[in-house]
């Protein structure tokens, strides 16, 4: 039990020094693979099926091969390694983002001329348009500094909408920390969505009697107490009834 314990203090030490960091822990630039796959004319079974995609496709448009490929991950793995180390009639290229393993990657290929020098330019053009849609996973403090920093200048924004717009500006695909955030990150989204201005509105706003601390439930309670105390009059006599109407009485 010690030596778990120690594992859960050592993971959650490095869980607080990766959410302070004011960058993404994992850089695209740093975990990107590039590679010319070998061409083979008796390619395995398993991979014909991406040789006809390629074939119909423009040279340099990728093919997502998470959309292709098998998901059970061992079947993945196989796939991928003959990929690798057999590769495809046609001559391609191959792009690999290392999320954190080989399950987690993201893999895109694309067709590219046989004898064209020009294929690695043009080939880096095609993984400039991958990375724009690879997701990227901020950091709590790079979301705290937006909050901090805008919130003072727009106190009357709702944390919720400074959420919304860091994650449109800046392309964060980071989870929410917990479910109810999670809950309210999703109706904001459905209301932007939505376009209606008429649904952007806090109902709160429609309610009477409100005071500087919230709402003034006095009048909710004491039509709750009279209903409780008529259900129980009518099981145990008018004694608890008539004495509440008293009370009410006297505090007027």
């Amino acid at each position: 039990m010690s030596d778990y314990a120690n594992y859960l203090k050592e993971q959650n030490k490095k869980t607080k020094h990766f959410q302070s960091l004011t960058e993404p822990v994992r850089s695209i630039a740093d975990n990107l693979d590039f590679r010319f796959l070998p061409q083979c004319e008796a390619i395995p079974s398993l991979l014909i099926e991406l040789e006809s995609l390629l074939r119909e496709k423009d040279n340099f448009l990728f093919i997502v091969l998470e959309d292709v490929c098998p998901t059970d991950p061992r079947r993945k793995y196989d796939y991928l390694q003959a990929l690798k180390s057999c590769g495809l009639a046609v001559k391609a290229a191959m792009l690999t983002y290392r999320l954190s393993n080989n399950i987690g990657n993201t893999n895109c290929v694309w067709k590219v001329p046989g004898q064209d020098p020009d294929s690695l330019c043009q080939s880096q053009q095609t993984i400039e348009i991958v990375k724009k849609q690879i997701p990227t996973f901020h950091t709590r403090a790079m979301r705290q500094s937006l909050m901090q920093k805008y919130g003072r200048v727009a106190p009357n924004k709702k944390p919720a909408v400074l959420r919304s717009l860091y994650r449109v500006l800046t392309d964060d695909s980071s989870a929410a920390t917990n479910e109810h955030t999670a809950e309210i990150d999703e109706r904001v989204r459905l209301i932007l969505d939505m376009e209606d201005p008429d649904v952007v509105l806090d109902l709160r706003a429609l309610n009477t009697g409100m005071t500087s601390s919230g709402i003034n439930a006095k009048s909710f309670w004491k039509k709750k107490w009279e209903h409780l105390l008529m259900t129980d009059a009518m099981t145990k006599g008018c004694t608890l009834l008539e004495q509440y109407q008293q009370e009410i009485s006297l505090s007027k």
